[in-house]
């Protein structure tokens, strides 16, 4: 049983354990290794499912938690067109529609999480400021850390709760 959902895994690079029998991989697409950084030659995105978080095909309350690291940089044609390594490994957010997208995400993750269940966000502000991705959010973070990666631009993570309701 898949207690946990990741819906946009990538190469599970922040897994220590990267093929754990709890965790549904999943992501928009499927990348057979040393097709996208010819420098690692391992480095695949291998999803147990393919799907577009913004509608999950899951039952209303299905995992107990949820890691959720969508894409941090944005672009004009988003994941239909993906420019240069980090975009080509990690994704990117349409600029025109990041908002909605983001929403629409944020939805279907909440529908989908259990009653008293966690979320975990992952989000880096290089393309979008924090503040206006937790503005998408259904409800507020219960806490959160700061790693500082280089002067301009930080990764964070979020934690949420839901109650049940």
């Amino acid at each position: 049983m898949k207690y946990i959902l990741d819906p946009a895994c990538s190469n599970r690079c922040f897994y220590i354990d990267k093929n754990n029998p709890y965790v549904l991989y999943c992501d928009l697409r499927k990348v057979e290794k040393g097709i996208l950084d010819k420098k690692r030659p391992n480095y695949d995105i291998k999803p147990d499912h393919i799907l577009d978080y913004r509608y999950l095909p899951f039952k209303d309350k299905s995992f107990k938690h949820i890691v959720f690291d969508p894409p941090h940089l944005t672009s004009k044609k988003g994941m239909n067109k993906l420019n240069g390594l980090l975009q080509s490994k990690y994704g990117s957010l349409n600029i025109d529609t990041w908002k909605s997208d983001l929403t629409l995400a944020f939805k279907e993750l909440w529908r989908v999480l259990d009653n008293y269940g966690t979320l975990n966000l992952k989000f880096n502000n290089y393309s979008i400021p924090f503040k206006e991705v937790l503005n998408l959010f259904p409800v507020r973070a219960l806490y959160g850390t700061t790693t500082t990666t280089k002067k301009h631009c930080q990764t964070r993570f979020f934690t949420f709760v839901k109650g049940a309701f």
